[in-house]
């Protein structure tokens, strides 16, 4: 059995790994992982890491809340790429790159991968008093 948890349940044997032992039986080795040294008996392995920078990661420029409707545009950011691209306030998003989009946790994962530069397509609807209008515009992701 493998399981993930925070240093705090785990080091010196201490929370999940002293309550299986005591319950089931069995034995168990402690992993950490730690960017800096750690103290003498935390853990039967430590896994040391040096701190890697990401690069930077595309962004629409636009700061979004769940709506009854979905995903709607709150504000832009200064220099709004998907403002640039034609998206207004209160626009609601349906897709990003062909990704369904019903909250704004699936925003984050259709832009995971993409980067300043990249071009994806976001589909949008935007309420006019009583009609939809569908939206498709490409937007230039920034940084």
């Amino acid at each position: 059995m493998v399981i993930l948890a925070g240093s705090g349940h785990l080091a010196f044997g201490y929370g999940i790994p002293q309550r299986v032992a005591r319950r089931t039986g069995a034995s168990y080795a402690i992993v950490l992982s730690s960017e800096r040294e750690v103290e003498p008996g935390i853990a039967d392995y430590v896994l040391l890491s040096k701190d890697v920078s990401l690069p930077p990661a595309g962004v629409l420029g636009v700061r979004i809340e769940q709506a009854a409707r979905g995903v709607r545009i709150a504000s832009f950011a200064s220099d709004s790429p998907a403002e640039a691209a034609g998206l207004k306030r209160d626009d609601v998003l349906i897709s990003v790159d062909g990704e369904k989009i019903a909250s704004p946790a699936d925003v984050r994962a259709a832009l995971w991968d993409k980067k300043p530069g990249d071009r994806v397509t976001v589909e949008a609807q935007r309420r006019h008093r009583r009609k939809t209008e569908d939206l498709t515009v490409v937007v230039v992701l920034d940084k």
